[in-house]
């Protein structure tokens, strides 16, 4: 059976390790070490989970966890992304302990352990929930799912995956689809602002205008003025008049 450098049978000495992060963008770096640390590329809103695909050496055990988060609190609003719980070939330790896995001392850490790269735990989360050991099937592959919520540090996050006997010069490769990007990070995000909310026209209410009733007047009788009609005398009898007044006259100064 071939031997790696470090004299580890069944460990070739040039693997390639791809780690494949999903609603990520592409990013492909090289590392001459014997860990990687991907940075995902893109981003995710709050509330919505990622996963990360390990393509390495058949039935073989890596340690996964987000880097550098030992930062946050890990009380409300500042949490990582967390491991799903009761995944396939995805171990985790006891929420009270031993903490086995999270003892590790991952490599360049200076003694440092993956307890001590990760946020505390809090009353909301137990620390053993950011890390695991993943081990893959006999294709080499495994896959690790993170879930965020409303309690989730909205900031950048950097995925390292680990074997003590990996070999070195291994190439990495986060990659979604055919997309590619020159760098960043995943970040998490908040979901759009809260739209504002509606404002509508004061409702009126009409006020019913009353009927007027109408009002019963009893008529007043109002006498009439009778005009006294003047009676006009005929014209023959004035003409006869003015005659005998004339021989009246005529026989006086006779």
């Amino acid at each position: 059976m071939e031997k790696n450098a470090a004299g580890i049978p069944g460990l070739p000495n040039h693997r390639m390790l791809i780690l494949s992060a999903f609603c990520v963008c592409l990013l492909c770096v090289s590392v001459s070490a014997d860990y990687t640390i991907a940075d995902l590329s893109g981003s995710i809103v709050r509330g919505h989970q990622f996963t990360v695909d390990i393509t390495g050496n058949p039935d073989t055990a890596y340690y996964v966890w987000l880097t550098g988060t030992w930062s946050l609190s890990g009380e409300a609003y500042d949490e990582p992304p967390v491991i799903v719980a009761n995944q396939a070939n995805v171990q985790q330790d006891p929420d009270n302990g031993p903490y086995t896995i999270g003892s590790y001392k991952y490599y360049n850490g200076n003694g440092r352990t993956i307890l001590d790269d990760v946020a505390p735990s809090s009353s909301l989360v137990p620390c053993t929930s950011y890390y695991a050991l993943v081990t893959t099937d006999d294709s080499g592959q495994a896959v690790v799912a993170f879930e965020t919520s409303v309690n989730t540090a909205l900031r950048s996050y950097s995925v390292r995956v680990e074997n003590p006997t990996s070999v070195n010069n291994n190439t990495l490769l986060v990659q979604q689809g055919g997309t590619t990007v020159t760098g960043g990070s995943m970040s998490i995000y908040a979901s759009g602002s809260r739209p504002p909310r509606p404002t509508f026209p004061p409702t009126t209410v009409p006020t019913p205008t009353p009927t007027p009733t109408p009002t019963e007047t009893t008529p007043v009788a109002t006498p009439a003025t009778t005009v006294p009609a003047t009676t006009t005398a005929p014209l023959d009898s004035a003409i006869l008049i003015l005659a005998l007044g004339a021989g009246v006259c005529a026989v006086r100064y006779r």
